[in-house]
């Protein structure tokens, strides 16, 4: 192995630590029919969008979802947590 190929190796082992250390993820899942927004850390794509709402703990899924990344300050001032 060559020093550049080494190096490359080191960027990508560095970068996959940093996105596992980051860890959380926030999504906004808003069901384009009833405008209704709802809050989760993570969603299954299979029928539909299936997620956890974390405001009130309950199993949701929405067909046809708008998914959105948020920050966790956004997460937390739209669910209190």
């Amino acid at each position: 192995m060559n020093r550049f190929t080494t190096g490359l190796f080191r960027t990508a082992a560095l970068a996959t630590i940093a996105i596992v250390a980051t860890g959380c993820s926030y999504y906004k899942i808003t069901d384009p029919t009833t405008d209704k927004a709802y809050y989760t850390e993570k969603y299954e794509s299979k029928d539909g969008i299936s997620f956890t709402d974390a405001v009130t703990q309950k199993k949701v899924t929405v067909q046809n979802a708008e998914i959105e990344d948020i920050t966790s300050s956004q997460f937390k001032a739209a669910t209190q947590k």
